[in-house]
């Protein structure tokens, strides 16, 4: 059965042109924002918009190329043929404004000194690569990482950028969202035994939450003290874990249930508002920021 459209509008085009009014950079960028995010209302907070505003300003796109943009499906707003398209050329033209904005930052000084960053185990299959990247294109800068569950105080010089999971980023920091991902229950084993579950340390974060209210007063076979972990203790056969997809996918774990939907997260890179403008800062979370998202959300299936 068809799913209806989120956003459409039948228009005629001019006859005297055949054609419908073009597309701008700043529809590209409209569009990017909500295909990144699922929903109008998240695209104008990082638009820093109106809502209502986001919403005309789509359809209005929409009445351009007389074509829907975006269907719903599970809670989401999700790219239709057409607007997938339009979302591709959009990612392509930030990723190439990012580039000439790096080159013409090292053209104006050379990027140079200290990055101390930090991030979950969980993340850093992700974040590994993308440093390095960084590296290998600003090799005067050197990047220390510090893999940590906890939150680090970025206003203490703990770190001077933070890549977390998180739907609640802080409002004291500034911060660039790279990516959205899903959660699951994955398993490695036709049958397993039971559940690995997150020990109090991790108590609090919201899969812990849903994780205790489904096992009810059922203990967990297993528990460990990180995301990371948990999926190897996964993978070895000890039971089924509520896991983030991107921690599953090179696991190649077997999903039994998900996406789902409550436990929808991002992945944020933060940093202290004293610092975020500096250029070696600006530099390092626009690059990882992209490679990022393209490791998690690249292959469509978040």
């Amino acid at each position: 059965m068809a799913v209806a459209p989120a956003l459409w509008y039948a228009v005629e085009c001019n006859s005297n042109s055949h054609r419908c009014d073009m597309l701008d950079l700043a529809d590209l960028e409209l569009v990017a924002a909500v295909a990144r995010s699922g929903s109008v209302r998240s695209a104008a907070a990082e638009l820093r918009a109106h809502p209502a505003t986001v919403y005309r300003r789509l359809a209005a796109v929409e009445r351009r190329v007389t074509a829907p943009l975006f269907y719903r499906a599970e809670g989401r707003l999700k790219p239709t043929e057409q607007g997938a398209l339009v979302v591709q050329v959009a990612q392509e033209g930030q990723a190439r404004l990012a580039e000439l904005n790096r080159k013409l930052s090292g053209a104006a000084a050379v990027l140079a000194g200290t990055i101390t960053t930090t991030t979950t185990d969980s993340l850093a299959p992700i974040v590994f690569p993308a440093v390095s990247r960084f590296c290998a294109a600003n090799p005067l800068v050197r990047v220390h990482v510090v893999l940590s569950n906890r939150d680090v105080d970025l206003a203490q010089h703990e770190a001077e950028v933070a890549i977390r999971p998180t739907r609640t980023p802080p409002e004291s920091l500034i911060g660039r969202r790279a990516a959205t991902f899903a959660y699951g229950v994955y398993t490695s084993e036709a049958d397993p035994p039971g559940w690995i579950a997150l020990d109090g340390s991790l108590g609090a974060i919201p899969s812990s939450r849903w994780l205790r209210d489904r096992l009810g007063g059922e203990a967990p076979v297993i528990t460990v003290n990180s995301m990371w972990a948990a999926g190897q203790a996964c993978a070895a056969g000890g039971g089924k874990a509520v896991l983030p997809d991107y921690v599953a996918r090179p696991l190649r774990l077997r999903r039994l249930e998900g996406p789902i939907e409550e436990l929808r997260s991002e992945v944020w890179l933060l940093a202290h508002e004293d610092l975020s403008r500096t250029p070696r800062i600006r530099a390092f979370m626009a690059s990882v920021a992209g490679d990022i998202r393209n490791a998690i959300e690249g292959d469509g299936t978040t």
